[in-house]
């Protein structure tokens, strides 16, 4: 390996480290420090964490994305380059996604609680296989690999009066419904644990007219299709048919 990439693959692990700085599961002492945040633990599987974002840290967190991306670019084109690379074989040419990481980057109030605006990215995108396969070397909490690019894109997360995280998202589809208006939907995620079960069947026509206002506020600057697709057990929240 050569010496600028041995430099890369250091300053790659301080930046990774200072990210994990910044993520909610990183350390008790810090959750501690950080209750108002609305940080936790919140593991995935045995061999990787999720890496959660809060809002008050979306700056400070993007910015070392940015360098992570420059840096694992860099290297991407060095170890092609140092390893001879022939971009005809299949594992040269499949560009892969790597690491999942989720930034709150706004909350909006609603009744009787509040909706975060999350965003579902990796920590790289478009990368070569050998790169990716390396990295995990590097830091294996990193293990989500992903090909086709999908299931990236921003959703509301639905938190109580408490700012207690619930097991429920909120995301529109990219479609407008009969009358012209953008439709939100409603589902249980699989982002890790929650501190309880929201009941949505239950909120009156009160509630889910004033998340649908958040809703819309949160789309902002932002498209229909930057926003995740809804699963096929997403249901309506608003408006009703």
């Amino acid at each position: 390996m050569l010496g600028n990439e041995n430099e890369d693959v250091f300053i790659l692990e301080e930046l990774l480290e200072q990210l994990r700085h910044f993520s909610s599961h990183q350390k008790i002492e810090f959750l501690a420090r950080s209750r108002r945040s609305g940080a936790e633990i919140v593991p995935k599987g045995e061999a990787g964490l999720l890496f959660i974002i809060p809002h008050c840290f979306y700056d400070d967190a993007s910015g070392l994305l940015q360098e992570i991306a420059v840096v694992i670019r860099r290297f991407d084109q060095q170890l092609r380059d140092a390893e001879g690379v022939n971009t005809i074989e299949p594992r040269y040419r499949r560009k892969l996604d790597f690491g999942q990481i989720f930034l709150e980057r706004d909350e909006f109030p609603i009744v009787r609680g509040s909706l975060r605006l999350v965003q579902c990215r990796p920590v790289i995108s478009n990368i070569s296989e050998i790169t990716v396969r390396f990295l995990q070397s590097i830091d294996k909490r990193h293990v989500v690999i992903r090909e086709n690019h999908g299931g990236w894109g921003y959703h509301f997360h639905y938190c109580n009066a408490k700012k207690k995280r619930s097991d429920t998202v909120l995301s529109f589809r990219d479609k407008l419904n009969k009358h012209g208006d953008k439709v939100i939907f409603h589902e249980v995620h699989a982002e890790g644990k929650s501190a309880f079960h929201a009941r949505v069947d239950l909120w009156g026509r009160k509630k889910k007219e004033s998340a649908y206002s958040a809703c819309l506020s949160g789309v902002g600057r932002f498209t229909l299709a930057d926003f995740k697709k809804p699963g096929a057990s997403a249901e309506t929240l608003w408006p009703e048919a």
